[in-house]
């Protein structure tokens, strides 16, 4: 997970949120909520999405073109496609935490950030 600035067609009108990479997904999701605090407008579809925590997620919008940029990045990509989801799954308990960081002498030296749920709005395949 990373902290993310992500926008649509105006960079000024951006939003920070947390993004999951998923090198296994093969369809990018955003939440609606990040849809509504950008502004965009979605268009409707139809589509069934399996998902590794549900049978499968219905989803009726999908918007395109969100830019995304990392926090100390210089330069951002286009996520051409993004289906819209209500939310996304809950993967708080997915994530290593510092005292697990601690344990192995692999990554001692590692900073695991804490995040809250609520702020996880994109997947990005």
């Amino acid at each position: 997970m990373l902290q993310v600035k992500v926008w649509g067609n105006n960079q000024n009108n951006h939003v920070m949120t947390y993004a999951l990479l998923d090198s296994a997904a093969a369809t990018s999701l955003c939440a609606d909520c990040l849809l509504s605090n950008l502004g965009l407008v979605v268009d409707k579809t139809q589509a069934e999405i399996l998902i590794a925590t549900a049978n499968c997620d219905r989803c009726h919008q999908k918007t395109g073109g969100l830019n995304v940029q990392g926090v100390n990045e210089t330069k951002s990509f286009v996520i051409p496609e993004s289906y819209v989801v209500k939310q996304l799954a809950d993967v708080s308990g997915h994530i290593p935490r510092q005292e697990v960081a601690k344990s192995n002498p692999d990554s001692q030296n590692l900073k695991i950030p804490q995040l809250p749920v609520e702020n996880i709005e994109l997947l990005i395949a």
